[in-house]
């Protein structure tokens, strides 16, 4: 076998196990990070209302002026 093709062949298993690796690396990264926010997440069925009065939460900003520019 000829060095050029050796080389070649070894840039592309290099290539492929680390293609590999990352994308087994990002697959394992959102598996726990989805572990993880279904144990730090609140059951959705369980979770109780604390706002009684719809009117209390009005929109703050309702009345704020917006800037124009008069040039």
């Amino acid at each position: 076998m000829p060095k050029k093709q050796y080389i070649t062949i070894i840039a592309l298993a290099a290539i492929l196990i680390l293609g590999g690796i990352s994308y087994g690396s990002y697959y394992f990264w959102q598996k726990s990070a989805e572990k993880a926010s279904q144990k730090t997440s609140p059951n959705p069925s369980t979770s109780v209302s604390t706002s009684s009065n719809p009117l209390a939460t009005a929109d703050e900003t309702a009345n704020w002026q917006t800037y124009k520019n008069k040039e």
